[in-house]
């Protein structure tokens, strides 16, 4: 981020908080389809997938998807169910 990026009002401490804490680390496996992020209300949240073509879709429960049917949302993971099997996608540790 250069000086031309940051309002001239920002905290320098807050900036670099912010920074930190929206950096993920963890190296991402671009070539199947992982869980980016968790958005939306506690009782009602929805998903972001990004497939391996590139593309993010946001999911909801119910919606249906390659992988299977969103039986669940929480904080920090996705719960798939397809053919009887239930699969748990879980937002990238970094």
């Amino acid at each position: 981020m250069s000086s031309q990026d940051t309002p001239a009002t920002a905290d320098p401490a807050v900036m670099a908080k912010a920074e930190s804490e929206a950096t993920v680390t963890a190296e991402l496996d671009l070539k199947s389809t992982i869980l980016i992020g968790i958005v939306g209300k506690t009782d009602a949240p929805s998903a972001l997938l990004r497939f391996k073509d590139g593309s993010i879709v946001k999911i909801a429960r119910g919606d249906k998807i390659k992988a299977g049917t969103v039986i669940g949302i929480d904080a920090s993971s996705v719960h798939l169910q397809k053919f009887g099997k239930v699969t748990v996608m879980r937002l990238p540790q970094g």
